[in-house]
């Protein structure tokens, strides 16, 4: 659990990656996967304002990772989802949710309380928040086998 500032996020990355790796899985791609979901529960929940806070767990198994991102929900209840193309792909943003589907095997929004992870004792459960997560299927059983024929493969 980390204070919902931006300045956080590159920390919260870090984190995730060295996990990730000390778990032979794909480190960058935790990395990109936690900045897009951390960066999109700051702008569009009620995480990122003042007093909020953002939790990321991150749950392995022998071939895959999944990292959980809670947080304070939206006092609208909308949900974030991917954008629309901008048409000429110069927009700013508005892409985060496409990369986490790109990158990770699957990856979906529940209410934070159902999250296998955490439970109702979660702060961002009892606020009403959601739970993304993305499943990056690169777990040490693959990277063994990569790392035997000389690739280590880091997305599905």
């Amino acid at each position: 659990m980390f204070p919902g500032l931006p300045v956080h996020v590159a920390g919260v990355r870090g984190w995730a990656q060295a996990v990730a790796e000390a778990w032979g899985a794909c480190a960058a791609d935790m990395g990109l996967v936690v900045s897009e979901l951390v960066t999109n529960a700051l702008v569009y929940t009620r995480s990122g304002l003042p007093g909020g806070i953002v939790i990321v767990a991150i749950a392995g198994g022998w071939d895959q990772v999944t990292v959980h991102v809670h947080d304070l929900g939206n006092a609208g209840g909308l949900v974030p989802r991917p954008a629309a193309g901008d048409g000429d792909g110069l927009a700013e943003g508005g892409r985060g949710l496409r990369i986490v589907a790109a990158v990770g095997a699957e990856w979906g929004m529940v209410p934070a309380a159902w999250c296998p992870v955490w439970g109702p004792a979660d702060p961002a459960a009892e606020a009403g928040g959601c739970c993304t997560w993305c499943r990056l299927a690169c777990g040490p059983r693959e990277r063994e086998q990569g790392e035997k024929e000389g690739v280590v493969p880091c997305t599905p």
